[in-house]
């Protein structure tokens, strides 16, 4: 297990230094931000926890992690950048408990991500947010006031329903 402590944002220094075949992340408190390119093709990573202080976990931050199964995302996380888990292929299960932004390419080709729990706070869905992963269903419907690219799911040979709010 590797711990980072610190002020601020994870940056890719604060992990490649560090990370070595470690499988497990613990990120402590005082730390707001999941930086660019963190945790980047971090081969051995299987799971981290995040702590109630981080807010933003910006883009690229996970891309490319295969041994990736796990992330508890904390209710005071409010954005995920571009790309931010983009490859992961293990992530199986996702829930996003305050999210309000979902960057473009976030989960693309997270190949096992099949259930995502949709929180009534999110606003926006990024372009390819979501394409080429084994979701069969995207319940949306609770999101009011939802922006959604037309491509959000895109490749997404699984999915047989959408739902999305009346006002869509």
């Amino acid at each position: 297990t590797l711990t980072i402590s610190g002020t601020g944002e994870v940056t890719r220094n604060d992990v490649s230094a560090n990370i070595g075949s470690a499988t497990n992340v613990v990120i402590e408190d005082g730390l707001t931000s999941i930086g660019n390119n963190a945790f980047r093709d971090c081969s051995s990573l299987e799971s981290i926890t995040i702590p109630d202080e981080v807010e933003e976990i910006i883009g690229c931050a996970f891309l490319g992690d295969n041994s990736f199964k796990e992330v508890i995302i904390t209710e005071n996380v409010r954005k995920i950048g571009s790309m931010a888990f983009s490859g992961c292929t293990n992530l199986a299960n996702l829930d996003l408990p305050s999210l309000i932004s979902i960057g473009q390419y976030a989960f693309e080709g997270c190949t096992s991500l099949g259930t995502i729990a949709f929180p009534k706070s999110l606003s926006s869905i990024g372009k390819r947010a979501f394409s080429s992963t084994a979701m069969i269903e995207a319940d949306l419907s609770g999101c009011s006031g939802l922006s959604l690219d037309e491509k959000s799911f895109y490749s997404n040979n699984a999915l047989v329903k959408v739902a999305l709010p009346d006002e869509m």
